[in-house]
């Protein structure tokens, strides 16, 4: 029995170093690939190493980060946000990572997760404007397809103006999506009084809202 127990031992480490070996060839092979440009090979290699690591119980930021980078460059965004998330969570390059993580969510269109990204980025580094900025662009992501909603429904009562009733109903209707969007164009304007789309649309809710001495403060910023 004892044998046995020695025999299955020396298989699992040997096993291991097989492992950690074929770790070693994936991320060499995957550096290579990130010289020439070749992003989505890389990110492939790097992955099959993290794995390899993680069946081992093991735990490489360096193999997370570096598959986050190659998937950025190579416009792999929801792969470099997963791996860049993973970093910030166990605590590697905190900062860099919230700054590239969050221009995959923005690729991604996300803004929600932008949203909650950007919050903690602000809160761990406050000096930190480019966070500032994101997390306002993140509040202009969410209030633009509310907007659109809006603008839409207005377009739409066109086709039955005639019927007064009607058309003011849909008109109540589209006020109502302008007044909900205002608070969040609003915080955007709020964090980060630059940002020219929230400009723009602050002016057109004001506007839109018969807020006209306010739509006319925006369109002067504009100038």
């Amino acid at each position: 029995m004892k044998r046995i127990f020695t025999l299955a031992l020396a298989l699992g480490v040997s096993a291991t170093l097989f492992a950690q070996e074929d770790v070693a060839t994936l991320r060499k092979t995957a550096t290579e690939q990130t010289k020439t440009g070749d992003y989505a090979a890389a990110v492939t290699n790097f992955t099959k190493a993290i794995s390899l690591q993680e069946a081992a119980g093991v735990t490489d930021t360096s193999l997370y980060f570096n598959t986050a980078v190659s998937a950025y460059k190579g416009k792999d965004y929801q792969t470099g946000a997963k791996y860049f998330e993973k970093c910030i969570e166990l605590g590697y390059q905190k900062e860099k990572c919230y700054k590239f993580g969050g221009a995959c969510l923005q690729n991604l269109e996300d803004y929600n997760a932008l949203q909650q990204s950007m919050t903690k980025a602000t809160e761990e580094f406050p000096a930190n404007t480019t966070f500032k900025q994101m997390l306002s662009t993140s509040y202009v992501g969410q209030a633009k397809p509310k907007m659109d909603e809006a603008n839409k429904i207005i377009k739409d009562a066109e086709a039955i103006k005639s019927d007064v009733e009607k058309y003011n109903a849909e008109i109540a209707k589209a006020k109502n999506v302008f007044k909900e969007t205002l608070p969040i164009v609003e915080q955007a304007y709020q964090i980060n009084p630059e940002n020219k789309s929230a400009i723009q649309l602050l002016a057109a809710l004001y506007g839109n809202l018969g807020q006209t001495a306010k739509a006319n403060e925006m369109k002067a910023k504009l100038k």
